[in-house]
């Protein structure tokens, strides 16, 4: 039995298949090309200075709701200052820096 293609809709369809297939192609390249170019430790650094940044500002909390003044309690932490009416941290390693800004009440 001679089966006749519907030339209609198969070429929408092929063109479809092969976007599709060329799009995953292109993002699983786009990932084995980005893991070569990371350095393998920059998020956990990254994680680690966020979180360093965090104990500060509650270092920071703990001292001025303890009875301390906004600038006593800024002096307890080393990369933490005052600068006017903002609370500033910032933290850097390795290249990978974090700054946190933050207006006082």
């Amino acid at each position: 039995m001679n089966k006749r293609l519907n030339k209609r809709g198969d070429v929408p369809v092929m063109i479809l298949v092969l976007g599709v297939i060329a799009i995953c192609g292109l993002t699983i390249f786009s990932f084995i090309t980005f893991k070569q170019l990371e350095d393998e430790n920059s998020l956990e650094k990254g994680l680690y200075l966020f979180e360093q940044v965090y104990v500060d500002l509650e270092i920071f909390y703990f001292y001025k709701n303890v009875g301390n003044s906004d600038i006593k309690a800024a002096d307890k932490i080393k990369d933490l200052r005052i600068e006017g009416n903002d609370l500033i941290i910032e933290k850097e390693d390795e290249g990978i820096g974090i700054r946190y800004e933050k207006r006082l009440s």
